[in-house]
């Protein structure tokens, strides 16, 4: 599934990343780059970290992220929401944790 323009923009965001390449994407730049691509594969995991992630914060790190923030509430819904969209994101297959496993000729 290919992520919305406005989903991209606010995952890049997110992410602090420049862009991002599907998988096929991926393989196609270390074959590019002298690679030979032996595996190339979602691992499947993703949607329960961001899961875990969030029941963390909501169950026991609340006070720990807030310290981190300066205690503004307002900053701890936001790290909420984000781990909440890009949950989403991973369970709709638009983002996945990747594993490569590639050798340079």
């Amino acid at each position: 599934m290919e992520l919305t323009e406005a989903e991209a923009q606010r995952f890049l965001r997110t992410m602090s990343f420049a862009n991002v390449q599907d998988l096929e994407g991926y393989v196609r730049l270390l074959s590019q780059n002298g690679c030979e691509v032996r595996v190339a594969e979602d691992t499947g995991r993703f949607p329960a970290y961001f899961d875990l992630s969030l029941k963390m914060i909501e169950m026991q790190l609340t006070y720990d992220v807030l310290a981190t923030v300066g205690f503004r509430t307002d900053l701890l819904e936001t790290i909420k929401d984000t781990f909440r969209f890009l949950g989403k994101l991973s369970r709709a297959g638009k983002i996945v944790q990747a594993r490569f496993i590639a050798r340079r000729e």
